[in-house]
């Protein structure tokens, strides 16, 4: 909770959500580190949901 928090609510924080909801975030700023980990999170979510059901 304190990642998706961080990562997407924060206004301390990348506060990607915001960006992105009010097309704030530029070329540079979804190629970021905050960006691609924000990525490589909610697929990790995703998958291992996907995974997890598999097995």
């Amino acid at each position: 909770m304190f990642e998706l928090k961080a990562l997407f609510c924060d206004p301390l924080g990348p506060n990607l959500r915001n960006e992105v909801a009010h097309g704030l975030l530029d070329d540079r700023g979804s190629q970021s580190a905050y960006a691609i980990y924000a990525w490589w999170f909610t697929f990790r979510l995703l998958f291992t949901n996907f995974w997890n059901s598999l097995r």
